[in-house]
């Protein structure tokens, strides 16, 4: 399908990955990508932290084993290469490694530095001495990729400095736990203060349009930061549905300032993520296509590729949410659920409307539940059955809950039924290689919208 390319047609240097399975090789993909002329920002995923039996939440936030085993394997297939006198090093395409993901809104309890810094001080010592085991050789002139640890942009108002600024009181915790692991309840094996020094980068992810980055967040950060670059990991604006453009150039008018130690970003995002449904469908800058141009296995399971479709104006999906109509909502009612199999938690949902709409868009869901102002800022919890038959409805102040109706999802409904080289100029696709200085998205090489209509009964 080429998402590579033409990722690289809209001007692009670089694509930031989540989640990979470190029992894959991924060499194929880092070859392509250095082929492309494309930086890879490796993620980890969620699994030694919080999925896998035994993760670090059972281990006190120490998740040293967890995730040395899995860098172990992720350098074994394919992270490393050997040079031409045979020693060990890694693929030139491999730029960043992000130890974790919003560790402040996924570490339980929620926002509490020394539980978060723990697990990320003793994941930075973890990944050192994967590299020590699996005989990496670096010489003096030869790049190793950095590390760093992607905060939302939320406030931590149980940080010790910057309670009241989004993502900085976290990396200052971070920083300072850095500086002494004892501090956070973690012996460390390799001098992480001179490593975090040397290797070390920080992110943010933000919805936030261009304009709240500086007042917000970097006049702050490059006073108190100095020598330490950070990138946004996530940016993507969709409210500013009538200056996706304008917005972009602003954002990246702020990393072409050599003054300020932002260094860059990354526009979220490249497809539909049409499995995690909700508010996260309002990002993708390409839908499914109507042609299945291939097939891929994927540990005994094959997939069908479809062509990629671009996605509707986003002021014309917005219009297509607010169509959508509520099911039963109940004022002051929390609901529970018996097994909580499935859950997605949204910080910063402003109203009770704006869950249920999140709901109604996702496939899997089946009863939600928004509360106000819990851990600075309004959360919609979806959930993936309906509330228990006992006890399943509880009486709180300030919580709003309900079900969705019978719904019908349209995976077209967001998607252009038809390309048009008309419709060119609205596309988001068009605004970021436009920003980026792109050479331009060969628009020949997409197609009109998949034929997917899913049936979903709450």
């Amino acid at each position: 399908r080429g998402d590579l390319r033409i990722i690289r047609s809209m001007g692009a240097n670089a694509v930031r990955l989540y989640g990979n399975d470190p029992s894959l090789d991924h060499r194929d993909f880092l070859d392509e990508a250095y082929r492309q002329s494309l930086d890879v920002i490796l993620g980890f995923s969620d699994y030694p932290y919080i999925q896998m039996m035994g993760n670090c939440a059972m281990t006190d936030f120490n998740c040293y084993s967890q995730v040395k085993q899995q860098y172990r394997l992720n350098l074994q297939n394919g992270l490393l290469t050997a040079s031409e006198d045979g020693r060990i090093q890694y693929h030139p395409a491999l730029r960043t490694v992000i130890l974790m993901n919003e560790p402040d809104l996924k570490i339980r309890p929620l926002s509490q530095p020394k539980h978060f810094c723990k697990a990320l001080v003793s994941a930075f010592d973890a990944v050192l001495d994967a590299e020590k085991e699996t005989g990496v050789a670096p010489m003096k002139g030869d790049s190793l990729p950095n590390f760093t640890a992607t905060f939302s942009f939320a406030v931590c108002g149980a940080c010790a400095q910057f309670p009241d600024k989004p993502a900085i009181g976290q990396m200052w915790e971070l920083r300072q736990a850095m500086m002494n692991p004892q501090s956070v309840g973690y012996e460390a094996k390799n001098d992480l203060w001179d490593a975090f020094r040397t290797r070390f980068v920080n992110s943010f992810n933000t919805a936030n349009p261009a304009a709240d980055i500086r007042p917000l967040f970097l006049d702050a950060y490059d006073v108190h930061f100095l020598g330490t670059p950070v990138f946004i990991g996530e940016y993507h604006s969709p409210d500013v549905a009538n200056s996706q453009g304008e917005d972009l150039v602003a954002a990246l008018d702020l990393a072409r300032d050599d003054s300020a130690l932002l260094q860059g970003l990354s526009f979220f995002e490249f497809q539909v993520r049409y499995d995690k449904g909700g508010s996260e469908m309002a990002f993708g800058m390409f839908g499914l296509g109507a042609k299945v141009i291939d097939t891929i296995t994927i540990q005994h399971r094959e997939f069908k590729v479809r062509c990629l479709a671009p996605m509707l104006p986003p002021e014309e999906q917005m219009a297509t949410a607010l169509a959508r109509k509520c099911g039963l909502m109940e004022a002051g009612v929390a609901y529970t659920v018996a097994t909580d199999e499935w859950t997605h938690l949204s910080i910063g949902v402003k109203d009770a409307d704006g869950c249920c709409s999140m709901c109604q868009r996702t496939p899997r869901c089946k009863a939600w539940t928004w509360s106000e102002d819990i851990y600075g800022g309004a959360e919609c919890k979806m959930k993936g059955e309906r509330p228990a038959e006992s006890q399943g409805r509880i009486a709180k102040a300030g919580f709003v809950s309900g079900v969705p109706p019978a719904r019908q999802l349209d995976f077209r409904e967001n998607v252009l039924p038809r390309l048009k080289s008309e419709d060119r100029r609205s596309f988001v696709p068009q605004a970021v290689a436009e920003a980026y200085g792109g050479v331009g998205i060969d628009y020949g090489s997409l197609c009109d919208a998949a034929a997917l209509t899913l049936y979903m009964f709450a």
